[in-house]
């Protein structure tokens, strides 16, 4: 039955078809050809400062236009005053454009041929200001165009443009009034050019005219007990200030804010200006309604289609009963747009004005909650990775986060899911509940790990913060080299620790900072009443610091410890727990993890403390680009392995402590080189080659290292 329906309705169709589609491409055949004939031509003529290029930017909208619904005449008469316009601005002060607007109907063609004459480019030799202009000269001429500096500093003459001039003297206008000067009167500027008018000087007559001050700012109508003191304060901060109409506005919101912090939303200010006994004395009275102290008595809040209507009103720091203040009003603004849940947050008085109850409305727009992001990376050692990640930062309304993560690369692969609070318990701080298993391949072993943590971590300022938290894990170590094994033998634990640490971060950016510096200092302690197998102390510290030497220069520092001591009954402490050494974010003329004792299978063992510290000049090339000059310099300690030295393992504690405070300052490596960095917005691409001056052949230490990753070394 299909066959047969298909056989009788299948002939035609193909034919049709074709048809169709040859109309369709002689359609638009027609129309490109037709668009194309529409294009005007246009020519350049005269033109010898400004090229055909500017000329075309200068008159962008007006040939853009033309391009769109075809050449007129209108508009080519535009784009010639733009282009003057332009020509004018740039110094030829005489410039004029003509344009001549040909049609040819045979070809339905346009042609616009626009000519200039440049005439000369109007140097100001020089600017000078007569009359009663109080300001010396310097003042006065700093709110005209910069001079070009010569091989011998400011030459003190630009490019005349009668455009720029006028703007300069609005500016300059302005400024007398901003100081008091009211009746300030400015002439025309006189214009004397020279006989070719390639130069000429400009003379500007000022009258400043009397300097109005305000002498007393008064008070007068509901004066509240409760803001006498800070009204007092504002009549000080304003007297003696230069008088404009400005002023006037910025005492009313001076006050409107007392009267507001006191409850008193509705405040009603009248400003009113008398003159002293003195010519340009003035005083400001202030007369004051101050309306009804106000009461919140309920809360109205819309637009929250997801979030919960409490976790909103947990966020505002004004509740019914609460008499209003403009201070809470402005902290709940805060609170509730820094919590990233919404793009809009309005928050106003409703019901009628002058009543003594009133209602907080809340109304917010919200932000998608739910977000799914891909980052790709590249380390010199891991080499390629990728990011996956699954969040919804608004679960259930409650504005808790869930959230997924998968990381993979070369040399391990990682996945976490956990739970965030940004306000555990109504407070400010943060609690994390994260589980993870996570496995990496280092140059010595694979480290596999299955655990969860619990942390809480606040800002106590703003640029302080601090954590605490308590973690668990099950850690896994395989394919561990026979050497190795006999110096750390440990190849399966638990350990759970408590975690304190601290970080003060004052930089500018955390890609790629100029100013600034970062502290951190951690404690972790793993002990058998937490839970865990293994038992030891951890403490590691570091700082950077990043000074603006010049625009285009920056100096960076670095310096990075840390010392693990193993807990009463250790003897040594388990491989994967060690610090290593080398690499691209720490010395980087090392591979990774190449630079401290070796077994005798030239594998890196790690050590029981580190230290690294650097020193870096980076300087921006462009945009986009910048090169750094870099020297590393760092350590593991104990200096050598067991094995190196030709002795058994660590049997005894106080041993394995004496010799890592022994040598924890001793056997420093060095890295020298230099690294160019192209500027992403989540982080530069970063080529560093660094040569090891002090190579020990012996030891195994290459000359030299290269490393390409994403983010600087510190």
């Amino acid at each position: 039955m299909f066959s047969v329906f298909h056989n009788a309705h299948s002939g035609p169709c193909p034919r049709l078809w074709l048809v169709l589609s040859l109309a369709i491409l002689w359609l638009l055949t027609s129309v490109a050809a037709s668009r194309a004939a529409t294009l005007p031509t246009l020519i350049f003529q005269g033109n010898e400062a400004l090229s055909e290029a500017e000329l075309r930017v200068a008159a962008a909208e007006e040939l853009a236009e033309m391009e769109r619904s075809g050449p007129r005449k209108d508009l080519a008469d535009d784009a010639a005053f733009q282009m003057e316009l332009a020509c004018r601005q740039a110094g030829f002060a005489f410039a004029t454009m003509n344009y001549q607007y040909e049609t040819d109907l045979a070809q339905e063609a346009v042609r616009i041929t626009f000519s200039l004459e440049e005439g000369p480019r109007v140097t100001v030799s020089r600017l000078e200001f007569t009359g009663q202009p109080v300001y010396d000269h310097a003042r006065l001429r700093a709110f005209f165009p910069n001079a070009p500096a010569g091989l011998l500093g400011p030459s003190g003459k630009f490019f005349y443009a009668e455009s720029t001039i006028r703007e300069s003297l609005a500016a300059l206008r302005n400024y007398y009034i901003s100081q008091g000067y009211l009746e300030i009167a400015i002439a025309d500027p006189a214009l004397a050019f020279t006989e070719d008018r390639s130069h000429v000087d400009i003379t500007v007559e000022v009258e400043a005219g009397p300097r109005h001050l305000i002498q007393e700012v008064r008070f007068s109508g509901n004066m509240l007990d409760q803001v006498s003191t800070e009204l007092t304060t504002v009549a000080d901060d304003f007297r003696g200030l230069p008088y404009f109409s400005r002023r006037q506005l910025l005492i009313k919101s001076r006050i409107q804010e007392l009267y507001g912090n006191a409850g008193y939303p509705d405040a009603l200010i009248r400003i009113d200006e008398l003159q002293g006994e003195q010519p340009g004395d003035t005083i400001l009275t202030a007369t004051i309604e101050s309306g009804p102290q106000v009461t919140i008595d309920r809360l109205e809040i819309v637009g929250n289609n997801r979030t919960q209507e409490e976790f909103i009103a947990n966020r505002l720091h004004l509740q019914p009963g609460d008499t209003y203040t403009a201070a809470a009003k402005r902290d709940s603004f805060q609170d509730l747009y820094r919590t990233g849940l919404f793009s809009r947050v309005d928050l106003k008085l409703l019901g009628q004005t002058g009543s003594d109850n009133r209602c907080l409305g809340v109304t917010v727009e919200e932000t998608p909650a739910r977000e799914v992001s891909v980052e790709a990376g590249w380390g010199s050692y891991e080499l390629l990775r990728f990011i996956l990640g699954i969040r919804d930062r608004n679960f259930r309304g409650s504005g808790r986060i869930v959230r997924t993560e998968g990381a993979f690369s070369f040399k391990g692969k990682s996945i976490e899911c956990g739970l965030t609070d940004p306000w555990f318990l109504g407070t400010d701080i943060v609690a994390d509940l994260p589980v993870f298993f996570r496995s990496r391949e280092e140059p010595s072993f694979t480290r596999q790990e299955t655990g969860t943590s619990f942390l809480l971590s606040e800002r106590i300022r703003e640029h302080l913060s601090a954590s605490l938290g308590y973690a668990i894990r099950l850690t896994r170590i395989t394919n561990l080299g026979v050497n190795i094994s006999q110096e750390a033998p440990e190849t399966g634990y638990n350990i759970a620790s408590i975690t304190a640490q601290a970080t003060l971060d004052t930089r500018d950016d955390i890609f790629f900072p100029t100013t600034g510096y970062r502290l951190f200092m951690a404690i972790e302690i793993a002990d058998e009443f937490l839970g865990s197998e293994i038992a030891f102390n951890r403490l590691t510290a570091g700082g950077r610091y990043f000074r603006l030497l010049s625009p285009a220069l920056t100096l960076g520092l670095r310096y990075n410890t840390g010392i693990i001591v193993p807990g009463r009954q250790q003897t040594t402490i388990p491989v994967g727990e060690r610090f290593f050494n080398g690499g691209e974010n720490t010395v980087r003329s090392f591979e990774e993890s190449r630079l401290g004792p070796m077994d005798l299978n030239d594998q890196p063992v790690g050590g029981m403390a580190y230290n690294v510290a650097s020193f870096e000049l980076r300087r921006r090339l462009s945009e986009r680009f910048a090169m750094t000059l870099f020297f590393d310099y760092g350590n593991i300690s104990p200096n050598h392995s067991r094995d190196e030295e030709g002795r058994p393992a660590f049997a005894d504690r106080d041993e394995l402590i004496h010799t890592t405070l022994k040598e924890y300052l001793r056997d420093f490596r060095p890295g020298i080189g230099l690294g160019l960095q192209y500027l992403l917005p989540f982080g530069p691409a970063r080529l560093d080659f660094a040569l090891n001056p002090a190579q020990r052949q012996e030891a195994g230490e290459e000359r030299y290292a290269v490393h390409f990753s994403i983010g600087m070394a510190f």
